[in-house]
Formats: structure tokens, C-alpha cells, sequence
């Protein structure tokens, strides 16, 4: 009973992410449009505005490495095998993921301001998509060392019995 339930949770798990993903690439694809649509052609002619474009494929492409490592996650849940050394592992390459999320925006940040196209929309955006990925990045990292954690309790109390 214990591991259908184990498969159940990661099955609404794997469910969940395939539709964060699929939220996640047609946020991208707005934005894309939206990043192509404000200004025009001008916009484009603008190094920051091209640098922005690709910051925001760049992210997509890290959020998905993100769901990827996820996927793993839950593939193990799915095994009854939680508290794995590959979780612990896949969790703390999502934390480099997001870490590197992270340090791409302010970069973005200081490249419009010193072409001169900084607004405040890419402010905003890069402000909380920095945030959101720091807090993520941090959370992962947690998640890593106590997961590796109860491995270490998991593998000694297999022992002992």
C-alpha cells in the first residue's frame, strides 16, 4: 500500500511539473514578444535589448535542466527511495541552476543601464526573477543536505537492524 501511494504522490508530482513547464516556456514566449513588441525594431538595434532576449532563453533553457532534475526527484519518490544519494545530488545541481539564474540578471541590469535602455519593466523582471531564483537556489541547497542527511541516518539504521 505504502509504494502505490509513493507512486501516486509522484505521479501528481511529475503532473505538476509538466504543467509549471509548459507554464513556464509560454511565460517565456510572451515575454519573448513582449521584449520584441515594446520598443519596436529600435529596441533591437539596442546591445542590452538583444543581451535581454537571450537572457531570457538562457533561463528557460536552466529552468528546464531545473524540471529535468526534478523529474528524477519524483522518479525516485515514485521507487519508495526519498532519501537518496541521486536526490540529494539532483537538488543541489538545481541550486547551481538556480544560483546561476540568479547572477544572470543583475548582469542583464548593469548592461542596459550602461547602453542606455534600461526600463523599468526589465528592472522589475529581473528583480524578481533574481529573488525568486535566490530563495529557490537556497531552499535546494537545504533540501540537498538534509536529504544526504537522512540518507546517512537511513543507511546506519539499515545496518543496525
Amino acid at each position: 500500500m505504502q509504494i502505490s501511494r509513493q507512486k501516486r504522490i509522484a505521479r501528481y508530482l511529475k503532473i505538476l511539473s509538466v504543467v509549471v513547464g509548459a507554464a513556464l516556456i509560454a511565460f517565456t514566449v510572451i515575454a519573448a514578444n513582449f521584449v520584441v513588441s515594446e520598443r519596436g525594431s529600435v529596441f533591437f538595434h539596442r546591445p542590452a535589448a538583444v543581451f535581454y532576449f537571450w537572457l531570457l532563453w538562457y533561463s528557460c533553457i536552466l529552468c528546464l535542466m531545473i524540471f529535468y532534475r526534478m523529474w528524477r526527484i519524483f522518479n525516485e519518490i515514485g521507487k519508495a527511495n526519498s532519501f537518496s544519494m541521486e536526490n540529494a545530488h539532483s537538488f543541489r545541481l538545481i541550486s547551481v541552476y538556480s544560483f546561476l539564474i540568479f547572477a544572470g540578471y543583475p548582469v542583464g541590469i548593469i548592461f542596459a543601464a550602461a547602453a542606455g535602455c534600461l526600463t523599468h519593466a526589465l528592472v522589475f523582471m529581473s528583480a524578481v526573477t533574481s529573488l525568486i531564483s535566490l530563495a529557490f537556489g537556497i531552499s535546494c541547497r537545504c533540501l540537498s543536505a538534509l536529504t544526504a542527511n537522512a540518507y546517512e541516518i537511513k543507511s546506519e539504521n539499515d545496518l543496525t537492524i
